[in-house]
Protein backbone atom coordinates (compact mmCIF):
# COMPACT_ATOMS: atom_id res chain seq x y z
CA UNK A 1 0.00 0.00 0.00
CA UNK A 2 1.47 3.34 -0.76
CA UNK A 3 -1.27 5.59 -0.98
CA UNK A 4 -3.47 6.84 2.25
CA UNK A 5 -6.32 4.84 2.64
CA UNK A 6 -9.49 5.26 4.77
CA UNK A 7 -11.99 2.64 4.92
CA UNK A 8 -15.80 4.01 6.07
CA UNK A 9 -17.59 1.04 8.00
CA UNK A 10 -16.64 -2.79 7.62
CA UNK A 11 -18.07 -3.37 4.72
CA UNK A 12 -15.13 -1.42 3.17
CA UNK A 13 -12.20 -3.11 5.65
CA UNK A 14 -13.68 -6.35 4.42
CA UNK A 15 -13.32 -5.70 0.63
CA UNK A 16 -9.76 -4.10 1.57
CA UNK A 17 -7.99 -6.91 2.99
CA UNK A 18 -7.00 -9.06 0.29
CA UNK A 19 -5.80 -6.22 -1.53
CA UNK A 20 -3.62 -4.95 1.40
CA UNK A 21 -2.17 -8.30 1.98
CA UNK A 22 -2.02 -9.37 -1.54
CA UNK A 23 -3.87 -12.75 -0.50
CA UNK A 24 -7.33 -14.19 0.85
CA UNK A 25 -6.86 -14.87 4.34
CA UNK A 26 -7.77 -18.30 5.77
CA UNK A 27 -7.62 -19.44 9.25
CA UNK A 28 -6.46 -15.84 10.50
CA UNK A 29 -6.73 -12.41 12.03
CA UNK A 30 -5.79 -9.65 10.79
CA UNK A 31 -5.04 -6.40 12.69
CA UNK A 32 -5.43 -3.10 10.79
CA UNK A 33 -3.71 -0.32 12.75
CA UNK A 34 -4.98 3.05 12.73
CA UNK A 35 -3.67 6.48 12.71
CA UNK A 36 -5.21 8.95 14.18
CA UNK A 37 -6.76 10.62 11.06
CA UNK A 38 -8.17 7.06 10.39
CA UNK A 39 -6.09 6.26 7.63
CA UNK A 40 -4.71 2.82 7.60
CA UNK A 41 -1.19 2.91 8.76
CA UNK A 42 -0.43 -1.37 8.31
CA UNK A 43 -2.12 -4.49 7.76
CA UNK A 44 -0.91 -7.31 10.36
CA UNK A 45 -2.30 -10.85 9.98
CA UNK A 46 -1.35 -14.10 11.29
CA UNK A 47 -2.49 -17.29 11.66
CA UNK A 48 -5.13 -18.59 14.05
CA UNK A 49 -2.83 -20.15 17.36
CA UNK A 50 -3.92 -23.73 19.08
CA UNK A 51 -5.97 -22.92 22.06
CA UNK A 52 -3.15 -23.37 23.94
CA UNK A 53 -1.36 -20.72 22.21
CA UNK A 54 -3.46 -17.96 22.47
CA UNK A 55 -2.19 -15.71 25.12
CA UNK A 56 1.57 -15.80 23.84
CA UNK A 57 -0.40 -15.21 20.01
CA UNK A 58 -1.42 -11.95 20.86
CA UNK A 59 1.80 -10.62 21.20
CA UNK A 60 3.16 -11.00 17.93
CA UNK A 61 0.80 -8.01 16.69
CA UNK A 62 2.13 -5.37 18.68
CA UNK A 63 5.19 -4.20 17.06
CA UNK A 64 1.90 -2.97 14.00
CA UNK A 65 0.65 -0.68 16.86
CA UNK A 66 3.16 0.33 18.68
CA UNK A 67 5.30 1.56 15.84
CA UNK A 68 2.17 3.74 15.11
CA UNK A 69 1.73 6.98 17.60
CA UNK A 70 -1.93 7.57 19.04
CA UNK A 71 -2.74 3.95 17.17
CA UNK A 72 -6.40 2.13 17.23
CA UNK A 73 -6.81 -1.29 16.01
CA UNK A 74 -9.78 -2.87 13.64
CA UNK A 75 -9.07 -6.94 14.24
CA UNK A 76 -10.51 -8.89 11.42
CA UNK A 77 -10.86 -13.11 11.82
CA UNK A 78 -11.33 -15.78 9.55
CA UNK A 79 -12.32 -19.02 10.48
CA UNK A 80 -14.37 -21.81 9.49
CA UNK A 81 -18.22 -21.88 10.25
CA UNK A 82 -17.20 -24.50 13.07
CA UNK A 83 -14.41 -22.87 14.46
CA UNK A 84 -16.54 -19.77 15.99
CA UNK A 85 -15.89 -20.61 19.33
CA UNK A 86 -12.19 -20.52 18.89
CA UNK A 87 -12.22 -17.28 16.77
CA UNK A 88 -13.64 -15.59 19.67
CA UNK A 89 -11.33 -16.72 22.35
CA UNK A 90 -8.62 -14.93 19.64
CA UNK A 91 -10.45 -12.08 19.63
CA UNK A 92 -11.00 -11.75 23.52
CA UNK A 93 -6.93 -11.86 24.32
CA UNK A 94 -5.44 -9.91 21.66
CA UNK A 95 -8.37 -6.97 22.26
CA UNK A 96 -7.59 -7.48 26.13
CA UNK A 97 -4.08 -7.09 25.66
CA UNK A 98 -4.72 -4.18 23.17
CA UNK A 99 -7.10 -2.19 25.81
CA UNK A 100 -4.57 -3.27 28.65
CA UNK A 101 -1.91 -0.97 26.47
CA UNK A 102 -4.49 1.93 25.96
CA UNK A 103 -4.75 0.92 22.26
CA UNK A 104 -8.70 1.44 21.18
CA UNK A 105 -10.03 -1.15 19.84
CA UNK A 106 -12.23 0.21 16.94
CA UNK A 107 -14.26 -2.76 15.35
CA UNK A 108 -13.82 -6.97 15.87
CA UNK A 109 -15.29 -8.08 12.26
CA UNK A 110 -15.56 -12.03 12.18
CA UNK A 111 -15.86 -14.22 9.07
CA UNK A 112 -16.87 -17.72 9.44
CA UNK A 113 -16.69 -18.81 6.56
CA UNK A 114 -18.91 -17.12 3.99
CA UNK A 115 -20.88 -14.88 5.75
CA UNK A 116 -19.39 -11.71 8.10
CA UNK A 117 -20.56 -9.72 11.09
CA UNK A 118 -19.70 -6.63 13.42
CA UNK A 119 -19.13 -8.21 16.63
CA UNK A 120 -18.98 -4.36 18.21
CA UNK A 121 -22.42 -2.93 15.73
CA UNK A 122 -25.32 -3.25 18.35
CA UNK A 123 -27.63 -2.32 15.74
CA UNK A 124 -29.46 -5.48 14.18
CA UNK A 125 -30.15 -3.74 10.89
CA UNK A 126 -26.57 -2.70 9.79
CA UNK A 127 -25.04 -5.82 11.80
CA UNK A 128 -27.73 -8.92 11.70
CA UNK A 129 -26.79 -11.86 14.39
CA UNK A 130 -26.58 -13.65 10.95
CA UNK A 131 -23.94 -11.48 9.00
CA UNK A 132 -23.85 -11.20 5.62
CA UNK A 133 -22.79 -12.60 2.82
CA UNK A 134 -19.00 -12.53 1.84
CA UNK A 135 -19.67 -12.46 -2.00
CA UNK A 136 -21.54 -9.22 -1.98
CA UNK A 137 -18.25 -6.94 -0.96
CA UNK A 138 -16.87 -4.81 -3.85
CA UNK A 139 -13.16 -6.57 -3.59
CA UNK A 140 -12.95 -5.37 -7.38
CA UNK A 141 -13.68 -1.67 -6.88
CA UNK A 142 -11.13 -1.58 -3.84
CA UNK A 143 -8.68 -3.49 -5.86
CA UNK A 144 -8.15 -1.13 -8.54
CA UNK A 145 -8.76 2.13 -5.70
CA UNK A 146 -5.53 0.12 -4.44
CA UNK A 147 -3.82 -0.20 -7.75
CA UNK A 148 -3.41 -4.32 -6.84
CA UNK A 149 -3.38 -6.20 -10.29
CA UNK A 150 -4.57 -9.28 -8.95
CA UNK A 151 -5.05 -11.08 -5.50
CA UNK A 152 -4.17 -14.51 -4.92
CA UNK A 153 -6.46 -17.09 -3.63
CA UNK A 154 -4.24 -18.10 -0.48
CA UNK A 155 -1.11 -17.04 0.76
CA UNK A 156 -0.06 -20.19 -0.04
CA UNK A 157 -0.44 -19.47 -3.80
CA UNK A 158 1.92 -16.58 -3.38
CA UNK A 159 4.67 -18.78 -1.43
CA UNK A 160 4.72 -21.27 -5.07
CA UNK A 161 5.33 -18.33 -7.54
CA UNK A 162 8.96 -18.55 -5.67
CA UNK A 163 9.40 -22.32 -5.66
CA UNK A 164 12.55 -23.81 -7.54
CA UNK A 165 11.94 -24.41 -10.87
CA UNK A 166 11.27 -28.28 -11.95
CA UNK A 167 13.88 -27.10 -15.26
CA UNK A 168 16.37 -24.57 -16.01
CA UNK A 169 17.61 -24.26 -12.47
CA UNK A 170 21.65 -22.79 -12.68
CA UNK A 171 23.93 -25.31 -11.15
CA UNK A 172 27.29 -24.20 -8.57
CA UNK A 173 29.00 -25.40 -11.70
CA UNK A 174 27.30 -22.68 -13.95
CA UNK A 175 28.13 -20.55 -11.15
CA UNK A 176 31.57 -21.24 -10.39
CA UNK A 177 32.45 -20.63 -13.76
CA UNK A 178 31.54 -16.67 -13.18
CA UNK A 179 34.37 -14.51 -12.59
CA UNK A 180 35.01 -12.80 -9.09
CA UNK A 181 33.81 -9.01 -9.00
CA UNK A 182 36.59 -7.39 -8.11
CA UNK A 183 37.50 -3.90 -7.52
CA UNK A 184 38.33 -2.92 -10.80
CA UNK A 185 35.11 -4.97 -11.86
CA UNK A 186 32.29 -3.63 -9.57
CA UNK A 187 31.25 -0.42 -11.91
CA UNK A 188 30.66 -3.27 -14.96
CA UNK A 189 28.88 -5.38 -12.74
CA UNK A 190 26.81 -2.94 -11.22
CA UNK A 191 25.87 -1.72 -14.28
CA UNK A 192 25.11 -4.29 -16.30
CA UNK A 193 22.77 -6.33 -13.78
CA UNK A 194 20.56 -2.59 -13.38
CA UNK A 195 20.47 -2.34 -16.59
CA UNK A 196 19.44 -6.41 -17.53
CA UNK A 197 16.57 -5.40 -14.27
CA UNK A 198 15.29 -2.84 -16.01
CA UNK A 199 15.31 -2.19 -19.88
CA UNK A 200 16.22 -5.90 -20.81
CA UNK A 201 12.96 -7.29 -23.03
CA UNK A 202 13.42 -10.28 -21.51
CA UNK A 203 11.63 -11.58 -18.06
CA UNK A 204 13.98 -14.85 -17.77
CA UNK A 205 17.14 -13.69 -17.13
CA UNK A 206 18.81 -17.28 -17.89
CA UNK A 207 22.21 -18.63 -19.14
CA UNK A 208 25.00 -16.29 -18.88
CA UNK A 209 22.77 -13.39 -17.56
CA UNK A 210 21.62 -15.35 -14.87
CA UNK A 211 24.92 -16.07 -13.83
CA UNK A 212 26.01 -12.01 -13.56
CA UNK A 213 22.88 -11.44 -11.67
CA UNK A 214 23.17 -14.13 -9.08
CA UNK A 215 26.69 -14.03 -8.43
CA UNK A 216 27.25 -10.26 -8.93
CA UNK A 217 24.61 -9.86 -6.55
CA UNK A 218 26.60 -11.62 -3.29
CA UNK A 219 28.71 -8.90 -3.89
CA UNK A 220 27.93 -6.30 -0.89
CA UNK A 221 29.06 -3.30 -2.76
CA UNK A 222 27.06 -4.56 -6.22
CA UNK A 223 24.32 -5.32 -3.98
CA UNK A 224 23.81 -2.22 -1.93
CA UNK A 225 24.78 0.02 -4.91
CA UNK A 226 22.11 -2.05 -7.47
CA UNK A 227 19.73 -1.25 -4.65
CA UNK A 228 20.84 2.69 -4.13
CA UNK A 229 19.83 2.54 -8.45
CA UNK A 230 16.60 0.87 -8.57
CA UNK A 231 15.18 3.05 -5.69
CA UNK A 232 16.55 6.45 -7.03
CA UNK A 233 16.93 5.97 -10.44
CA UNK A 234 14.52 3.34 -11.82
CA UNK A 235 11.11 3.40 -9.69
CA UNK A 236 9.29 3.15 -13.05
CA UNK A 237 11.07 0.39 -12.99
CA UNK A 238 10.45 -1.73 -9.80
CA UNK A 239 7.82 -3.92 -11.59
CA UNK A 240 9.88 -5.22 -14.07
CA UNK A 241 12.71 -5.68 -11.96
CA UNK A 242 10.58 -7.59 -9.66
CA UNK A 243 9.47 -10.41 -12.55
CA UNK A 244 13.63 -10.84 -13.40
CA UNK A 245 14.17 -11.00 -10.01
CA UNK A 246 11.44 -13.66 -8.86
CA UNK A 247 12.74 -15.42 -11.64
CA UNK A 248 16.45 -15.41 -11.26
CA UNK A 249 15.72 -16.91 -7.06
CA UNK A 250 13.61 -19.69 -8.84
CA UNK A 251 16.71 -20.34 -10.91
CA UNK A 252 19.39 -20.15 -7.91
CA UNK A 253 21.26 -22.57 -5.99
CA UNK A 254 20.69 -22.38 -1.98
CA UNK A 255 24.21 -20.63 -1.52
CA UNK A 256 22.89 -17.78 -4.15
CA UNK A 257 19.46 -17.63 -3.04
CA UNK A 258 20.14 -15.20 -0.04
CA UNK A 259 21.10 -11.80 -1.54
CA UNK A 260 19.06 -12.03 -4.47
CA UNK A 261 15.38 -13.14 -2.57
CA UNK A 262 16.49 -9.81 -0.09
CA UNK A 263 16.91 -7.65 -3.00
CA UNK A 264 13.72 -8.65 -4.27
CA UNK A 265 12.08 -8.35 -0.84
CA UNK A 266 12.78 -4.64 -0.73
CA UNK A 267 11.56 -4.07 -4.10
CA UNK A 268 8.49 -6.05 -3.66
CA UNK A 269 8.30 -3.79 -0.31
CA UNK A 270 8.66 -0.60 -2.31
CA UNK A 271 5.88 -1.42 -4.66
CA UNK A 272 3.57 -1.92 -1.46
CA UNK A 273 3.72 -5.71 -1.56
CA UNK A 274 4.57 -6.88 1.99
CA UNK A 275 2.81 -10.26 2.21
CA UNK A 276 5.64 -11.00 -1.32
CA UNK A 277 8.25 -9.02 0.34
CA UNK A 278 7.64 -11.33 3.33
CA UNK A 279 7.79 -14.52 1.37
CA UNK A 280 11.12 -13.87 -0.25
CA UNK A 281 13.01 -12.62 3.20
CA UNK A 282 11.41 -16.47 4.40
CA UNK A 283 13.58 -17.48 1.26
CA UNK A 284 15.95 -15.42 2.09
CA UNK A 285 16.60 -16.38 5.99
CA UNK A 286 15.28 -20.57 5.23
CA UNK A 287 19.24 -20.70 2.61
CA UNK A 288 21.26 -18.44 5.58
CA UNK A 289 19.31 -17.46 9.33
CA UNK A 290 21.93 -15.33 9.65
CA UNK A 291 22.07 -12.91 6.50
CA UNK A 292 22.19 -9.56 8.02
CA UNK A 293 20.19 -7.32 5.16
CA UNK A 294 17.47 -9.88 5.54
CA UNK A 295 16.82 -9.38 9.16
CA UNK A 296 17.11 -5.89 9.03
CA UNK A 297 14.16 -5.38 6.43
CA UNK A 298 12.21 -8.66 8.41
CA UNK A 299 12.74 -6.30 11.27
CA UNK A 300 11.09 -3.26 9.65
CA UNK A 301 8.25 -5.35 8.16
CA UNK A 302 7.70 -6.97 12.25
CA UNK A 303 7.47 -3.68 13.41
CA UNK A 304 5.10 -2.22 10.38
CA UNK A 305 7.34 0.17 9.19
CA UNK A 306 6.03 1.93 5.96
CA UNK A 307 7.96 1.81 2.66
CA UNK A 308 8.90 5.25 2.68
CA UNK A 309 10.83 4.69 5.97
CA UNK A 310 13.51 3.09 3.92
CA UNK A 311 13.11 5.14 0.77
CA UNK A 312 14.14 8.11 3.48
CA UNK A 313 16.88 6.39 5.09
CA UNK A 314 18.80 5.57 1.65
CA UNK A 315 18.26 9.28 0.41
CA UNK A 316 20.69 10.25 3.46
CA UNK A 317 23.21 7.96 2.38
CA UNK A 318 25.33 8.94 -0.68
CA UNK A 319 25.85 6.03 -3.60
CA UNK A 320 29.55 6.37 -2.92
CA UNK A 321 28.79 5.11 0.65
CA UNK A 322 26.62 1.86 -0.83
CA UNK A 323 29.47 1.78 -3.44
CA UNK A 324 32.24 1.77 -0.99
CA UNK A 325 30.50 -0.79 1.78
CA UNK A 326 32.96 -3.05 3.41
CA UNK A 327 32.71 -6.68 2.12
CA UNK A 328 33.11 -10.38 3.11
CA UNK A 329 32.35 -12.85 0.99
CA UNK A 330 32.71 -15.30 3.65
CA UNK A 331 29.94 -13.83 5.57
CA UNK A 332 27.54 -11.98 3.38
CA UNK A 333 24.80 -10.05 4.62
Amino acid sequence: MTQPLRLSGPAEVLAAIPSLLGFRPHGSMVLLAMQPDLVVACAARADLPSPDDVGQWSRTFLPAVQHTSGASAILVGFCAPDDDPHLSACFAALSRLLRDLGIPVLDMIAVPGDRWRSLMCRDIHCCPREGWPVDLLDEDFMRVRLGVSNVASSRGDLVAELDPRSEGLLSDEDLATAPIVDEGDRDKAIEGIVARLVDSDAEDLSGRDGVMLLSGLRDVRVRDTVLWDLIHRHPEGWSRAAVRLANALRAAPSAFVPPVATVLAIVRWQMGDGARARIALDRACLADPGYTLALLIGGMLDHGQPPWTWRAALAELPRAACRGAVTSMSSPG
